[in-house]
């Protein structure tokens, strides 16, 4: 027996009279009982002298202290995990210092640590525990350590209550001295006034938000109808000084803090004047080409007409709005001080009325007011359509457009088509979120988790910065980074009445950047399993791809490929395994390829309504056009949406520029990504062995990646970058050479080439300046490279140029939504939605998450979001895509 899990017993105490002792045993798992003393779990460890992790979490234990030999106790013992216990010392924290072979642990919810930040947590736990490599999931970096160590001693510098540890760490780095805390940054939690009825009330607001959002949150604190709520901000100190007055807040996509609000402003709400209630009804106007008005007083005011002279039409209008009412009743006051008819010509109001029928009506009749709405609303009707005739046959809604046509556009695909994610039962290794899928995610979906993705995903640590992305990463690629390959924890099931109606645009075909890198040969960093979809294991593919290949085989030998047992994947695979999954899962038909998008904005297109139940004028929610044109024809397409996904990735073409001289001259011997180096190399034979070398800038893993295309091709190469070769920061240093046997090649080859000039093998030129820069490229392909170190500057003829310096965050198609030149993209981590625009969301290298294995997370937080807003609107009946409109009839009797 090696490991034994023992959570959830009730268990109070551990007695000391057992005796016997297990020396197999290396894993125990105790969590979620009632042990208080540390002595009980000491007592543990004399019983499982060869214990090597433990799995505390989820007790009340009090301290880490006892008169025990840890030394006796867990002389093995080299992983704890002690989360959510009660201590509330930092004598505690140095208790498990003591512990001979300790080097990771896992502690984050505790009394001892509830007061303090993430960042001083983190920072205070590494200072005490100088033995630690891996604190709550995360592997202690050099850098990390001497940073935590140095905010640990400046931390105390001005304490009283210096602990051991502070001057043991003085000794290592001196006595530093505290920083100056600046914050630059404006705060955006801010404490106003509201004022209304001429009572105040004190609140704090995010000024991130936009107008709208802040109109909503005041419809709600105050019960003011949204349509009848006037906002008027008040600068406090320019008020006082009389500079300027009330301003109103009117645009409702323009953000707080553009206002530059301060504390002790104000905010005074106000309602708009009670609109006329507008008189209509099933009603009949009559109408007469000879009205005559009785001179007796006690006559009413009639209309009549010959039977032969009467037509009834019925016309069917639009809900007329109150602008238009008033509009017309001053047309018609106007009119009145020369005649007292009016005249509509119907054909200028509703074309498809073949005749001209006047109305002519009493002056103290309100039936005028219904006519002229019902000419307004007629009007309303035809501006409907209006970007509709502009691009005929080419308008059409969709609920929600997904921008982008890669992995993370695909999966979300999936998702929206109706394929519904659930928790098959297995446990995980990490015992406290087993505990929470058992409580909120055992019987549901985890679609319907929007509310508890926060809590579930809480504590989670790994290599995303995204809460739910980790938490979906360990349920599909359970401890993953220990080099397990468990299988998934997540079943699929497909209910097609839960699909949403989508479209996905992309550039180029399915795939995104995928579709691009066709080498058999490149490989790509991540494992093979961790680049596979939802559903669909890459091992299956690959046996569903041998047996195309033996089939095509035209004799019966078998064939097998090292790639296809190999645990990474190549380019060529990568990219058919993305097309394969759309066909095999019947998403073809909501991918539209090909498309280049060119601008989003808001835009209504539907018309203000009367709503008979709450007495007030609606304003339809607006919606998102998304205009494009088709890469090919040419032709150009209109889609209103009312959600957006951005799925673009970061492009490749933009990458950050060297600012140095002669960059722009160059510009048509640089490139910028690996597809068209592999275009001019492979295709176009401009590159060959015999010509001058080719610039490498950089030294991530696309450089590495040329510099392997190079080497197949025996192009000559040059390789500049800023880094030194033992920095532990360059990629190549973090990749462990038995996966990855390429890189490590390219690794050796660096470190040859900086102890001689150069390095050529009987095929092969290449060479390597470490820790320098370019400084200038002349037109004829002259480059001049300065020694960060020496600062010589030495000259070198070449014949092109790669510059792989990092990609540029930029969403054009975006430009007209905002001024704002910070190219970063704010998202709600649980929701994937953007803070700055409503109803649009990011996935995949936009929203953080750069590995293939995360996007599923994002993608299903997404979905998430979506589907919730959907049903919601679906259950008020308020969907935005009921083509058929409001009408109300209107018989004219002529």
């Amino acid at each position: 027996l090696e490991e034994l899990q023992i959570c959830s017993n009730d268990y109070t105490k551990i007695s000391s009279d057992y005796g016997f002792q297990h020396e197999s045993l290396k894993r125990l798992y105790i969590s979620n009982n009632n042990i208080t003393e540390w002595q009980s779990i000491c007592r543990l460890g004399r019983l499982f002298s060869r214990l090597e992790t433990l799995i505390a979490s989820d007790n009340p234990l009090e301290s880490f202290r006892s008169d025990e030999d840890v030394n006796i106790c867990f002389s093995h013992l080299h992983t704890l995990s002690v989360d959510k216990v009660e201590i509330s010392e930092w004598d505690d924290i140095v208790a498990l210092t003591k512990l001979p072979r300790l080097n990771a642990v896992r502690i984050q919810l505790t009394p001892l640590l509830k007061p303090y930040q993430k960042d001083e947590r983190f920072f205070l736990l590494l200072g005490y525990m100088k033995n630690i490599t891996k604190l709550n999931g995360s592997v202690i970096t050099a850098n990390e350590r001497e940073t935590s160590e140095r905010r640990f001693i400046r931390y105390y510098s001005q304490r009283d209550d210096k602990p051991q540890r502070y001057y043991e760490l003085t000794e290592k780095h001196g006595n530093l001295k505290p920083l100056v805390d600046i914050k630059i940054r404006a705060p955006y939690l801010i404490n106003v006034r509201l004022v209304y009825n001429q009572i105040t009330h004190d609140k704090e607001i995010d000024v991130r938000q936009t107008v709208q959002q802040f109109k909503k949150y005041l419809h709600e604190t105050f019960k003011i109808p949204l349509t009848r709520l006037r906002v008027f901000y008040v600068d406090d100190v320019a008020f006082n000084m009389g500079v300027c007055g009330p301003e109103e807040l009117k645009y409702p996509q323009r953000l707080l803090h553009t206002y530059n609000i301060h504390d002790g402003d104000q905010f005074h709400i106000d309602l708009k004047p009670d609109p006329p209630k507008p008189q209509y009804s099933n009603r009949t106007v009559d109408t007469t080409r000879h009205n005559k008005k009785s001179t007796d007083s006690n006559s009413t005011n009639s209309s009549t007409s010959s039977d032969d002279d009467k037509t009834n039409l019925s016309v069917e209008i639009s809900p007329f709005s109150l602008d238009s009412l008033q509009k017309l009743a001053e047309e018609e006051t106007i009119n009145n001080n020369n005649i007292n008819q009016t005249s509509i010509e119907l054909d200028n109001l509703y074309p498809s009325t073949d005749k001209n029928v006047q109305i002519k009506m009493n002056d103290e009749d309100d039936d005028l007011l219904l006519a002229a709405a019902a000419a307004a609303a007629c009007n309303n009707l035809m501006d409907v359509n209006t970007s509709e005739k502009c691009f005929p046959g080419r308008c059409e809604r969709k609920e929600v457009v997904v921008i982008g046509n890669g992995p993370s556009a695909i999966v979300l695909s999936y998702i929206l088509s109706g394929h519904i994610p659930y928790w098959n039962g297995c446990p995980v290794s990490n015992d406290y979120l087993n505990m929470k899928l058992e409580q909120y995610v055992k019987n549901s979906s985890l679609l319907e988790q929007v509310r508890n993705l926060e809590f579930l995903s809480n504590g989670l640590e790994g290599r995303s910065r995204n809460p739910v992305s980790l938490l979906i990463d360990n349920l599909i690629h359970p401890d993953a980074d220990l080099g397990a390959r468990l299988q998934s924890k997540i079943k699929w099931r497909h209910d097609p009445s839960s699909s949403i109606d989508h479209i996905c645009l992309g550039r180029g075909g399915i795939g995104g950047i995928w579709n691009q890198l066709t080498s058999k040969h490149l490989q790509t960093v991540s494992m093979a399993d961790w680049m596979e979809l939802p559903n669909y294991p890459f091992i299956t593919f690959r046996q569903h791809l041998r047996m195309h290949r033996c089939r095509l085989s035209t004799n019966n030998e078998q064939i097998i490929t090292d790639d296809e047992n190999s645990k990474r994947a190549t380019y060529d695979e990568i990219r058919s395994y993305y097309i394969h999954y759309v066909k095999r899962n019947r998403l073809i038909n909501y991918f539209r390829n090909g498309c280049e998008v060119t601008s989003i904005e808001r835009v209504c297109i539907d018309s203000s309504y009367y709503d008979d139940l709450t007495e007030e004028i609606r304003t339809p929610e607006a919606l998102w056009e998304i205009r494009g044109f088709e890469e090919q024809t040419k032709n150009l397409f209109i889609i209103h949406a009312k959600y957006i996904v951005l799925a673009t990735g970061i492009s490749q073409e933009i990458t950050r520029p060297l600012g140095i001289i002669g960059e722009q001259v160059s510009q048509s011997f640089t490139y910028t990504n690996l597809h068209d180096i592999e275009e001019i190399i492979v295709n176009k034979k401009r590159l060959r062995k015999n010509s001058k070398p080719l610039l490498v800038i950089g030294c991530g893993l696309t450089a590495i990646d040329v510099i392997l295309l190079c080497q197949q091709y025996s192009i000559p190469i040059l390789h500049v970058f800023r880094r030194a070769i033992d920095d532990h920061e360059l990629v190549l240093n973090q990749l462990p050479a038995n996966i990855y046997p390429e890189f490590e090649r390219i690794k050796e080859l660096i470190k040859q080439s900086s102890t001689i000039t150069t390095s050529t093998s009987s095929d092969w030129f290449y060479q390597c300046c470490a820790q320098s820069e370019v400084i200038s490229i002349t037109e004829d392909g002259t480059v001049n490279i300065r020694n960060l170190r020496t600062q010589i500057i030495k000259d070198y003829n070449i014949s092109c140029v790669v510059r792989l310096t990092g990609n540029e965050v930029k969403i054009p198609f975006l430009r007209s939504l905002t001024t704002k030149k910070c190219p970063g993209i704010n998202i709600n981590p649980y929701t994937y939605e953007c803070i700055d625009f409503e109803n649009i969301y990011a996935l995949g290298a936009l929203a953080g998450d750069k590995l293939i294995r995360f996007l599923q997370g994002g993608a299903l937080a997404c979905a998430a979001s979506l589907f919730k807003k959907y049903r919601q609107a679906s259950s008020i009946n308020r969907l935005s895509f009921n083509v058929s409109s409001r009408t109300r009839t209107v018989q004219i009797i002529d």
